[in-house]
């Protein structure tokens, strides 16, 4: 067996992955340090492989872990027991660490909690050492006063004293818009609020909450000229970064479902145009279920104006679309993201539910 790695650039895991296994067709790839394939993360590369042949093109900006030194290859064949292993370095020099983080946020979205609530505790307690907790919409499945209220016991069962932000999702507006209304101003640690846009200022860093409303008949989620001015003049106060959490994502930097682009926001091109007018931005989305194991990634980084977005996945099981027939099926588990902001850097670190292992396709580095 043997695998030769082109690295498209210095830092990213972007390139080309060949791997040479003759009579086998199937192989899994994982990073590793010298002792073997890291424990906690997942797989990162699942190659077809024909004729003793397999590539894998890699690519979306995602990050190299710091402790992965190697890459540990594991290949099978169809109907067979037995497998074939190899262990290959990295002939590269990786990234080095930029010290302490300044915040560092549990993201937690499209959690749709009904009556049993086992998962929706376990995804809280995965981010329960943050430093605040983010949840972006769909927190309920209904919107009833039942599940609000039952949402609010598993906070203070798991997360008790960790400041938490939320904003409203389509399933939240549900049965009434009074029953997120009342259930935000139990819980959440906004300042304050103007034309349903919340705002506070947590460790330095500016969290700004739009809380968007329904328009069932075409599937998209309204805000008003009166919002959009709100979060112009949010953006514009200081030089402070801007964590922006809205439960639908800015069309243009979401992934790709199916093949095509979905328009969810009432005044998608408008918000787009004020976030763009701005600098040092991070966009946090939901409500697509996307999973970050798609081959385009979840995450998007405009260089030129440091804005970041991240589209969060669900805590549910996760979509795949087309690319689900040639993935592992760890692919499709429920994620919770981790967000660290650091003076130099942003990094982004997802974790499945339920192995609460690191998202090896879920992970992004990003040097300021």
């Amino acid at each position: 067996m043997n695998l030769e790695i082109k690295f498209k650039d210095d830092y990213s895991a972007d390139g080309e992955y060949t791997i040479q296994a003759e009579s086998y067709d199937t192989a899994e790839l994982y990073w590793a340090d010298c002792n073997g394939a890291l424990p906690d993360w997942t797989a990162f590369g699942y190659v077809k492989i024909d004729a003793g042949l397999g590539r894998l093109d890699y690519y979306g900006g995602r990050g190299v872990p710091f402790e992965a030194t190697h890459v540990f290859v594991r290949a099978f064949r169809a109907n067979a027991p037995d497998c074939m292993e190899g262990l290959f370095p990295i002939e590269r020099e990786n990234k080095t660490e930029c010290g302490q983080h300044r915040l560092r946020c549990g993201i937690l979205t499209d959690l749709h909690l009904t009556r049993k609530a086992g998962t929706v505790k376990w995804a809280l307690k995965t981010a329960a050492d943050a430093d605040c907790i983010l949840l972006l919409g769909d927190m309920t499945n209904d919107g009833s006063q039942e599940e609000f209220r039952l949402f609010e016991e598993c906070l203070n069962e798991t997360v008790p004293n960790v400041p938490v932000y939320c904003v409203n999702g389509n399933h939240d507006l549900m049965t009434d818009a009074v029953e997120y209304e009342d259930f935000q101003k139990r819980i959440a640690s906004w300042n304050s609020e103007t034309q349903n846009i919340c705002h506070t200022s947590f460790e330095e860093i500016d969290m700004i909450g739009v809380n968007a409303g329904a328009v069932w008949s075409r599937d998209t989620m309204r805000i008003t000229q009166e919002q959009l001015e709100c979060i112009d003049s949010l953006l514009g106060q200081g030089d402070s970064w801007k964590i922006v959490l809205c439960h639908t994502p800015l069309s243009r930097d979401m992934p790709v479902r199916n093949g095509h682009l979905s328009k969810y926001l009432s005044r998608d091109k408008q918000l787009q145009e004020t976030v763009d007018k701005h600098e040092h931005v991070i966009f946090l989305s939901g409500h697509t279920h996307l999973s970050p194991n798609l081959d385009s990634g979840v995450v998007s980084f405009d260089s030129a104006r440091k804005i970041l977005y991240i589209n969060c996945g669900s805590i549910r099981p996760t979509e795949l679309g087309k690319e689900a027939a040639s993935a592992l099926p760890e692919w499709k588990e429920g994620n919770v993201v981790e967000l660290r902001i650091m003076e130099t850097a942003l990094e982004v670190c997802m974790r499945t539910i339920h192995t609460r292992k690191w998202i090896s396709r879920g992970y992004y580095f990003i040097s300021l």
